[in-house]
């Protein structure tokens, strides 16, 4: 199993990658490699829609967002 940060934002990104990507917008979990420390950002089209950086644990930032409202909003925008 997976730390408990690990995750956190696991989850958070296989959400987006599911919602997203049944919309039919390409999704990509960390293209430049390895992930950066407290940082949770969903790009689409090389806009950044989300930036979650430098969060603190117990990532309360992250875990407030509402995913789906912010999918809902990106797919409407494209």
């Amino acid at each position: 199993a997976l730390p408990a940060p690990v995750q956190v934002f696991r989850r958070a990104a296989t959400k987006m990658e599911g919602l997203l990507g049944a919309a039919g917008l390409s999704v990509s979990i960390n293209p430049e490699g390895k992930p950066r420390k407290g940082t949770f950002e969903v790009k689409v089209g090389g806009k950044t829609e989300l930036s979650l950086v430098g969060m603190p644990r117990p990532f309360k930032k992250l875990r407030e967002t509402d995913l789906d409202a912010l999918a809902e909003e990106i797919i409407k925008a494209k």
